[in-house]
């Protein structure tokens, strides 16, 4: 029976040293059905690149842009030379999975490849490795090489704000399976079954380009009351950002370059923010939600409202 699309992205997240480019590596080596796209952002951006937090942004932002260049058809000509290596032998017409290894230990990192996935209404599914914080940093100091190596603070912070995909809260996420990887050395071959079940699942269920919520008239007030959320949190938002430029514009410490760009990164957040909104991914409290629509409780509702508004700002920009 042929898939309902032909094109998957499977995104894996994970500590550093949970075997996920190892997990990636056998599963290509078994030849399965499918032509494999391998994005190993560590051959992409390599770990001694000491790059500054807006550079390296940049770059992952990069990586995306290219991909969706690639799946769009995009002349070969404008494709980056690392892309161009990798699909050289993907010529059969066999269904393709797009593997993306990285860490992506934040749920916001893994979101941004399920907007593409629903863009191009291509399958979307994710894999989480799973290990303890004391084996990624064992393996990390004795399984690597000392350039390719990861300072013990910081995958002890990434620990910390390690986000596993959670079905139950993100709709998106519906396709995901875990794999304990604290002994994949020995088992790896046995995962293959799961993996191919999930590819499978995703490439029958492409994302549609628009979620369409069938619900009864009883959820009806609940979906005015979230477009007039997001009405006064587009309002809130210009006005927020209208004044964090003037004063990026003002300090004389920045020069034009670094100023640009952290203009560009509050107009990308403010953005990725409405979207996240609009679908659910970010929720405002439901005691904001329920008032916002109601002309008698909106004058002491909105400041509640853009103090949620400002940490959710605050906070994407922090990542």
């Amino acid at each position: 029976m042929p898939f309902a699309t032909n094109r998957v992205i499977a995104v894996l997240c994970g500590l550093p040293g949970s075997g996920k480019t190892q997990l990636i590596t056998h599963y290509k080596q078994s030849k399965p059905t499918y032509k494999i796209l391998h994005i190993n952002y560590d051959k992409i951006i390599p770990r001694h690149s000491n790059l500054k937090k807006e550079e390296w942004k940049s770059r992952r932002k990069c990586i995306i842009n290219s991909l969706e260049a690639y799946l769009r058809g995009k002349d070969e000509d404008e494709l980056p030379i690392w892309l161009k290596e990798e699909t050289l032998s993907l010529q059969d017409d066999a269904p393709l999975v797009i593997f993306i290894d990285d860490n992506n230990f934040l749920s916001s990192m893994r979101y941004e490849y399920y907007q593409l996935s629903r863009s191009l209404k291509i399958g979307f599914c994710q894999v989480e490795m799973k290990t303890s914080l004391d084996i990624s940093i064992y393996r990390n100091e004795n399984l690597r090489v000392e350039e390719e190596q990861i300072s013990s603070d910081v995958i002890q912070r990434m620990h910390s704000k390690f986000e596993s995909p959670n079905p139950l809260k993100n709709y998106w996420e519906v396709y995901s399976f875990m794999i304990d990887s604290s002994f994949l050395e020995e088992s790896v071959v046995n995962y293959f079954e799961m993996i191919e079940s999930v590819l499978n699942t995703a490439l029958n269920n492409p994302v549609p380009d628009v979620i369409t919520i069938n619900k009864a008239k009883a959820d009806e007030s609940r979906l005015v009351c979230n477009a007039s959320v997001i009405h006064q949190a587009d309002n809130i938002f210009r006005k927020k950002i209208n004044s964090l430029i003037k004063n990026i514009k003002a300090n004389c410490n920045l020069s034009k370059e670094e100023a640009q760009i952290k203009i560009q990164d509050l107009l990308v957040a403010k953005s990725e923010l409405l979207e996240d909104l609009k679908t659910g991914f970010t929720k405002i409290p439901s005691d904001i939600v329920q008032h916002i629509g109601s002309k008698e409780r909106r004058d002491s509702i909105l400041p509640k409202l853009s103090d949620e508004l400002e940490l959710l700002l605050e906070d994407k920009l922090r990542r």
